[in-house]
C-alpha cells in the first residue's frame, strides 16, 4: 500500500532525526518521494486515494500534508491526485512512525547525559542509538567514568578496581567506557579504541599453560611429584629442564589423553596463546613436537610455531591420519581462506591441501586412541 511505502521512507529518517536532536538542530520538513504513478483502473485509483488519505493530516489529527492536483484521464475522467506529500512538523513525523513515546524518552535521557558531561555531544551524535540502548546502564557508566577521571588505578587488576559498581560491569563495558574517557580527556587517554587495561596501567592476570609430565621420575625431580600443573610462559623461560621430548598440543583434552612416556613433558599450547611460547630456552634443547587440529587454523599454528622453532616436528597432521579417520571428517561451515603456509613440510602440506580443497576438518579429540598410541610409539621411539 502507498502509506506503507511512505512510512518506510520516514523510518529511514529516524536515525538522522536523533542525530539532529543531539546536535540541537530543529526539525526540518520532509518531502516524500516516489510511488505516485497514476493508476489504470477505478479500483486501483480508489485504493490509492484511500491509502494516501489514511494518514492525511486533519484538524486535531497528526499526519502528512497532501497537495492535491486535478488530473483528467480518458479512462477515469476528472480526478484528484497527489502532487506533493510533506511531513511538516516533528509531532507529525513521530506520529507517522509511531515513535512519539520513544523520542520523549530519548530527549529525557539525552538531557541527563549532556547535563552530566556536555562534552559528550559529538560522541553521542556519532552513535545516537547508545542513548536509549544503554538507558538502564547510564547511571553506572557515569559513576565509573567520574571515578576513573578523578583517580589513578594503575597496579589494580580490572576486577579489583574500586569503582562504585559491580566489577563485572567494568569488565563488560570497558570498551565503551574507554571510548568515553578518550572523548572527555584525550590527553590522558590519547589513543582511540585502546585497551582499557593498558590505558589505566592495570595489572594483567598471567596466562597459564596447562602442562603434564608424562614421566613420573621427572615429575618427582622437577615439580615435587606434581604430574599436572599450570604455569605462565615466563616461568617456563626461567627453567633449565632437560626433558628428552616436549609435545605441544592445541587442546587440553589431548593433553590428558597422552600416555605415559619416558623423558617427556606435554604442554597445552591453548590455540591463540601459542605466540606466548616464544623463546623458551629448554625447547631448543629437546625434541619438540606439535599436535594441532586438522583444519586451516591448526596448520596455521603449526606454521607459526615453526617460525619460532624451525626444527619442530608435527604429530598426526598428515595424509595417513586423514586416511585412517576418513569417517570422522566433518565439512567446515565456513569456507577456508586457502592461506599460504610456507613453513609446512611436504607431508603436512599434502594434508593441508586435501583439507582445504574439500573444506574438511578433523578434531584432535576424534582421533582413535589405538591409532594415537601406535603412532606415538613409532614416531617417538617409545
Amino acid at each position: 500500500m502507498m502509506h506503507d511505502l511512505y512510512r518506510a521512507q520516514l523510518q529511514k529518517s529516524y536515525a538522522p532525526y536523533l542525530q539532529n536532536l543531539v546536535n540541537g538542530k530543529p526539525f526540518e520538513p520532509i518531502t516524500l518521494r516516489g510511488g505516485k504513478k497514476k493508476p489504470d483502473t477505478t479500483v486501483e485509483l480508489h485504493q490509492a486515494i484511500r491509502s494516501f488519505q489514511k494518514y492525511e493530516k486533519q484538524a486535531g489529527k497528526y499526519g502528512w500534508v497532501i497537495e492535491w492536483q486535478e488530473w483528467t484521464s480518458k479512462k477515469l475522467g476528472r480526478q484528484q491526485w497527489p502532487v506533493h506529500i510533506r511531513v511538516n512538523t516533528e509531532e507529525d513525523f513521530l506520529y507517522l512512525i509511531n515513535k512519539s513515546n520513544e523520542a520523549h524518552s530519548f530527549k529525557k535521557q539525552l538531557d541527563a547525559i549532556l547535563q552530566w558531561q556536555p562534552a559528550l555531544q559529538n560522541w553521542l551524535a556519532a552513535r545516537p542509538g547508545k542513548v536509549l540502548e544503554l538507558q538502564q546502564q547510564w547511571p553506572k557508566i557515569m559513576s565509573v567514568v567520574d571515578y576513573l577521571l578523578k583517580n589513578k588505578v594503575n597496579g589494580f587488576f580490572l576486577r579489583t578496581v574500586p569503582v562504585p559498581v559491580h566489577t563485572k560491569f567494568l569488565e563488560q563495558y570497558k570498551r565503551l567506557i574507554y571510548s568515553i574517557l578518550h572523548c572527555l580527556d584525550n590527553n590522558r587517554f590519547p589513543v582511540p579504541d585502546a585497551n582499557l587495561d593498558e590505558a589505566l596501567a592495570l595489572q594483567k592476570k598471567p596466562f597459564l599453560f596447562p602442562a603434564r609430565w608424562l614421566d613420573e621420575t621427572l615429575a618427582a625431580q622437577l615439580s615435587a611429584g606434581m604430574h599436572i600443573f599450570a604455569v605462565p610462559a615466563d616461568y617456563l623461560r626461567k627453567q633449565n629442564w632437560r626433558p628428552e621430548k616436549v609435545i605441544l598440543v592445541e587442546n587440553e583434552t589431548s593433553l590428558f589423553s597422552l600416555p605415559p612416556m619416558n623423558g617427556c613433558l606435554a604442554v597445552c599450547s591453548s590455540g591463540n596463546a601459542l605466540h606466548l611460547l616464544r623463546d623458551i630456552a629448554f625447547f631448543n634443547k629437546t625434541c619438540l613436537y606439535y599436535w594441532g587440529d586438522m583444519d586451516e587454523t591448526g596448520f596455521c599454528m603449526l606454521n607459526e610455531i615453526r617460525s619460532y622453532y624451525p626444527y619442530v616436528q608435527s604429530l598426526f597432521m598428515d595424509i595417513a591420519t586423514l586416511t585412517f579417520h576418513n569417517d570422522d571428517l566433518y565439512t567446515n561451515q565456513i569456507m577456508y581462506k586457502g592461506i599460504e603456509l610456507p613453513l609446512l613440510q611436504p607431508h603436512e602440506k599434502a594434508a593441508y591441501e586435501q583439507l582445504t580443497s574439500g573444506n574438511l576438518w578433523l578434531e584432535q579429540e576424534r582421533l582413535q586412541q589405538e591409532f594415537v598410541l601406535m603412532q606415538l610409539h613409532e614416531k617417538l621411539d617409545q
